[in-house]
């Protein structure tokens, strides 16, 4: 009876995850619609506050950016007509990840690559007084650059190699008391994090 009292109760989990998984993954979709040659429509279903909009050029210049104003689903009609024939990068900057979209002006008229669509995830970074945690899902296995400043000057660096989970942990002098500033580099970003204990 107890091991039926389990298999039950383990079934019931494994189903309340799954169901979880399938309402985070639909509430965090996006969708691209063209609806002119070079007018595009995007929704994402659930933005905050803060978060950053961007198109890009394939090489990174930023050609358009917004810092969205409210919580809740987005819509914007970008018109493109103004973009070369080329390659071009839609981006939603999250706390914790990027959303990438890819789409293609040619011949004035847009192509969105649904198969091209990628997450990155952002390194997380917490300290508590001498103690900092840096942590990363990195499926890609893209390398992670790791530089720590005490009032200017790099006191400790590393790369991070072939690892699909980060979890690092560094103490501090604790005469030290800042201030402190983390560099990290990777998918050719940089992401900063300052901070004092």
């Amino acid at each position: 009876m107890k091991n039926l009292i389990k298999t039950v109760l383990m079934i019931v989990l494994v189903m309340t995850t799954f169901l979880n998984y399938g309402n985070t993954k639909n509430k965090f979709e996006n969708s691209f619609t063209i609806i002119s040659n070079t007018k595009l429509k995007v929704v994402f279903n659930d933005v905050k506050k803060g978060e950053i909009l961007t198109v890009k050029e394939k090489n990174g210049t930023i050609l358009y950016s917004e810092k969205i104003s409210t919580n809740g689903k987005l819509i914007k009609i970008l018109d493109l007509s103004s973009l070369k024939n080329g390659n071009y990068i839609i981006e939603l900057e999250k706390d914790f990840q990027i959303i990438v979209n890819h789409v293609t002006i040619k011949n004035n008229n847009v192509v969105f690559n649904k198969n091209k669509k990628e997450v990155i995830f952002k390194p997380v970074v917490r300290n508590e007084k001498n103690l900092l945690m840096v942590s990363k899902i990195a499926f890609d296995k893209e390398p992670l650059l790791l530089s720590i400043y005490y009032k200017g000057e790099i006191i400790f660096s590393e790369t991070i190699e072939n690892k699909e989970i980060i979890n690092r942990a560094y103490r501090l002098e604790q005469e030290l008391d800042g201030p402190y500033k983390v560099v990290l580099y990777n998918n050719n970003r940089s992401y900063t994090h300052n901070f004092n204990y």
